[in-house]
């Protein structure tokens, strides 16, 4: 696991009106604006003060911008070695920590309550995870939100007096079971997520999520990969937002990180070369529409399955009735593109259609991909089937049933 993080020294109240990066030692800052500020260190960071309030009380409770757990299973630290400010605007300063891994920044915004965040990467090892997180007093913060939920937490007390059982996954005296997976989603689905109280709440805004590795149906902490990610990939950006704690408010946010994604404050070049619609239909070799297939922008000539890519970008939709579908905002690239049935009228196509590379060019408004022909097996006689070919287990017993431990 690699730890990005932040050490927070002292413990400092907000008091200025414009975002600022202040050095208070050799190996720690303090960063934020008038509402929040935290303290970076080598490690990880705390206090962390919004709205003039420390919010979080635990030793260990802090920033972890991100953690990341090398696929052999070592842990590692992302080392803060020194910090600067890389950009600036009227409203806003990207603070840009140094590492031995790459650069982790902060964009911080006049009266934002939190940051934006992205990582530069220069040498990653193969990755078993990357992820964001920020660890706050789980008695202010007692609800969680994801797509699939929303509710409150379990308590701490009932997951020390369960009994475990694998991996943070606790069976409790009345045979009911506490795990992580209960909050599992795909993360292609998953715009903004957090935790919050009556006080406050802390959440994660994904207006962009082509970094993020996988298809449709990927579930991870964050991102991963089976190969070392090029140099210079830039993981997110995502929003750390703080606001008083509505579930209603956070949504609002996330629909107005959406409309604004891309974000103009990145500069890198490659970031930036975009083109807003990639534009194409699917029909079937007997005639039908490919409608709501499952369709996906990934690695050209890949290896990998789809679910397994990790190294570059990737985009996903589903074809509306007709077959016809549309990526927005795709970076400048070659890509390969993939469907596959989701149900519905494809519900026994056993075949995927597989484009090997897709040039994807800077400087035009939409690249139309025109008509693709999906190829269906020939020759062959149904016997039975068990479900819908959608690469779902709802077909199963309890299946479609995440959060179910039986």
């Amino acid at each position: 696991l690699i730890s990005l993080s932040l050490v927070l020294a002292g413990a400092v109240a907000c008091h200025a009106a414009q975002p600022f990066l202040t050095q208070i030692s050799s190996t720690s800052w303090v960063l934020g604006n008038d509402l929040w500020n935290a303290t970076i260190g080598p490690t990880y960071g705390k206090p962390i003060y919004f709205n003039n309030k420390e919010i979080h009380k635990r030793q260990m409770a802090g920033i972890f911008p991100s953690s990341i757990q090398q696929d052999s299973g070592g842990e590692l630290e992302l080392d803060n070695q020194a910090a600067d400010v890389f950009a600036s605007g009227d409203d806003f300063i990207d603070v840009r920590f140094n590492t031995s891994n790459g650069e982790f920044h902060w964009v911080l915004f006049d009266g934002l309550p939190g940051a934006y965040q992205y990582f530069i990467n220069s040498t990653l090892p193969v990755l078993g995870i990357f992820r964001s997180l920020v660890r706050l007093y789980n008695a202010t913060c007692v609800n969680g939100h994801t797509a699939i939920k929303d509710e409150a937490l379990p308590l701490y007390s009932s997951i020390l007096a369960g009994t475990k059982v694998q991996d943070e996954t606790w069976l409790t005296a009345d045979g009911s079971y506490i795990t992580k997976y209960d909050w599992s989603s795909f993360n292609k689905d998953l715009a903004f997520y957090g935790v919050y109280g009556s006080e406050f709440g802390s959440w994660y805004i994904r207006a962009g999520r082509d970094h993020l590795n996988g298809n449709h149906l990927k579930q991870e902490l964050m991102a991963s990969s089976s190969n070392v990610l090029p140099a210079g990939k830039i993981l997110a950006p995502w929003m750390w937002y703080l606001h008083n704690g509505s579930v209603t408010g956070a949504l609002q946010r996330a629909a107005q990180e959406e409309a604004a994604w891309p974000y103009e404050f990145v500069t890198d070049t490659a970031y930036q070369e975009l083109v807003v619609h990639v534009t194409g239909s699917i029909v079937l070799s007997d005639g039908r529409p490919a409608a709501g297939a499952a369709v996906f922008l990934g690695d050209a000539n890949a290896n990998e399955t789809s679910l397994d890519q990790g190294r570059g970008l990737y985009y996903t939709t589903y074809a509306d009735s007709n077959g016809a579908f549309e990526f927005q905002h795709a970076r400048a690239g070659t890509y390969g593109l993939e469907a596959w049935g989701n149900g519905g009228s494809l519900t026994a196509v056993t075949t995927r259609l597989v484009v090997d590379e897709v040039a994807v060019t800077a400087g035009v408004n939409e690249v139309s991909l025109w008509q693709l022909e999906w190829a269906l097996a020939a020759g062959r006689t149904l016997v039975f089937q068990i479900g819908a070919l959608d690469r779902m287990t709802t077909g199963f017993c309890i299946g479609g049933e995440p959060t179910s431990m039986r």
